[in-house]
């Protein structure tokens, strides 16, 4: 993917939503045998080449100015113009071999690996690395590439990231890792709340942004108000000329000539998305409010396998909640190239007059799919029964055991989508709203009473789904000597029963804990 990166001019400098990356030439080629030789001699040429491999110093041909070190490099960090290698040391272990590179920090600008199993075996591997995996076109390619690989350069950043609406975490408890897990080049991590997303592993597949429940991960080219606009104006040439529900055959770049071979029915229009996952389940739903008959996302060839198991994924999400509300799922489908054609087909057709739903370009990620969906009913606002949907969706209710909640209000403190809202005053009460809720789990794992449950399902109908539902009240007790509300009768009797077998109960500690703080203050103050 290092058609990714362009060549800065000297001097020159970079735009706001770009990253600068510096190469200096300094590459280390690891493992391989003699054939590796010639390759090694052309990289000499342009770049400043340290080669590791066992026996390499016995190997003939190899330039002078090669650096050739008889070891064996046993792991990598790092990316583009920041590699770090470890070799192996006789008395066992590891250590860095930095010492031998050009760059005066110690780093390896560029990889070469010509190891039989390659060090970096990620379906998306680092920009700047290449492993030939014994192919000698790959490798001849590879040597070709690094060789223009030297100087400054400047990298897009795909990603935007809002913490305020991420529910990756709360008070150090671990809620969703749904980006975590989709990112193929493991450019996500966690920093305890929230997750960062490092720009330069980071090459825009978009995987992170269709995963995400929330919209805090915003893919930004092009960005998704873009999507809309070209949506739209593929929707509205199609009614205006013939009144037919088109479908929208969604493929990434590099595939419209074998689309175009497939020769798709009249009814299909075909949409580029620079990145597949980019094209989002909200712009699903949306594209099916408009006007669509349906949507079919193109599976093309080479695809990382983290990708095509969330297209899998949240197509199989997306056909449950139409089935839910009574619409067919077929509408929406994932198909190969050579079974596109069938797929399309398999959508029932419908025609249709005025654009139905008019889409708000600025609308995020959440509301935006709920907003579609209930466009998609006849009546949007009439609530049906709730329908259950399989554990894992974004879509749920949070049930309390009121038997067990003290009202302490520790998941209202933890939600991070107010999905759960406190009512302290006059009497405690504790509210949920259906609409926020992405079952990230973390009220239910920060409960010290163990009184929460998730029950995964989709309401139909806004008003019941934003109504902030009462889930469990109580009675605020009063201060045994001046009459003043102070704290929630379930709470303290929760607290009298766990403490009851402590010291600091005796000599009439419990009537002390009936007491406000201001009363408890003043007798303190007294003793």
């Amino acid at each position: 993917m290092t058609g990714m990166l362009s060549r800065l001019a000297p001097g020159a400098s970079i735009a706001p939503d770009a990253i600068l990356l510096e190469s200096r030439g300094t590459v280390l080629v690891i493992g391989g045998d003699a054939a590796m030789t010639e390759f090694v001699s052309a990289l000499a040429q342009s770049l400043k080449v340290v080669v590791f491999a066992p026996g390499i110093r016995a190997l003939e041909g190899v330039p002078e100015s090669v650096t050739a070190v008889g070891g064996r490099v046993v792991s990598l960090s790092g990316t583009f113009g920041t590699f770090r290698a470890q070799a192996a040391v006789p008395e066992g272990g590891s250590r860095d071999i930095g010492g031998f590179s050009a760059n005066a920090d110690g780093s390896f600008d560029l990889i070469l690996d010509l190891s039989a199993t390659p060090l970096l075996s990620g379906s998306v591997t680092p920009l700047g690395y290449f492993a030939s995996h014994g192919d000698q076109a790959a490798l001849a390619a590879a040597a070709a590439e690094l060789s223009r690989l030297v100087g400054r350069f400047a990298k897009p950043r795909f990603v935007d990231y809002e913490e305020s609406y991420c529910a990756h975490g709360a008070k150090g408890l671990r809620g969703c890792a749904r980006c975590l897990d989709a990112c193929p080049a493991g450019a996500i991590r966690s920093t305890g709340d929230y997750v960062q997303v490092d720009a330069v592993l980071c090459q825009g597949c978009a995987s992170c942004t269709l995963a995400c429940p929330t919209g805090a991960l915003t893919f930004n080219r092009p960005q998704r108000g873009a999507l809309r606009r070209s949506l739209r104006g593929i929707l509205d040439g199609i009614i205006e000329e013939c009144g037919t529900a088109p479908v929208i055959v969604a493929h990434a770049p590099g595939m419209q000539a074998a689309i175009d071979a497939a020769r798709l029915p009249d009814r299909a229009r075909t949409f580029q998305v620079d990145a597949l996952p980019a094209f989002g389940e909200e712009l699903w739903f949306e594209v099916l409010a408009a006007g669509a008959s349906g949507v079919v996302i193109a599976n093309g060839p080479g695809a990382p396998v983290e990708e095509q198991r969330l297209l899998d994924t949240k197509i199989a999400e997306a056909r449950t909640l139409l089935a839910g509300k009574g619409i067919s799922a077929g509408r929406i489908a994932l198909a190969e190239l050579g079974a596109l054609t069938a797929a399309v087909e398999a959508i029932p057709a419908h025609s249709t007059g005025a654009i139905p739903y008019t889409v708000n370009e600025a609308m995020r990620k959440r509301p935006a799919i709920l907003a579609a969906l209930d466009a998609l009913h006849a009546e949007p606002d009439v609530a049906g029964a709730p329908v259950q949907v399989p554990a894992g969706l974004p879509f749920g209710e949070v049930v309390v055991d009121r038997g067990k909640c003290t009202l302490c209000f520790a998941c209202v403190n933890l939600c991070p989508t107010a999905a759960l809202l406190a009512e302290p005053e006059p009497e405690p009460k504790l509210r949920f709203s259906e609409a926020g809720c992405v079952q990230c789990g973390l009220c239910e794992t920060g409960c010290p009473e163990k009184a929460i449950t998730l029950g995964a399902r989709i309401v139909q109908g806004l008003s019941l789904r934003a109504e902030a539902r009462l889930l469990h009240e109580d009675v605020m007790f009063r201060c045994i000597e001046c009459g003043t509300p102070f704290i929630s009768r379930r709470l303290l009797e929760s607290s009298l029963e766990r403490m009851k077998d402590h010291p600091v109960l005796e000599d009439q500690g419990i009537e002390r804990l009936k007491t406000c703080p201001a009363c408890r203050q003043r007798a303190t103050m007294m003793n």
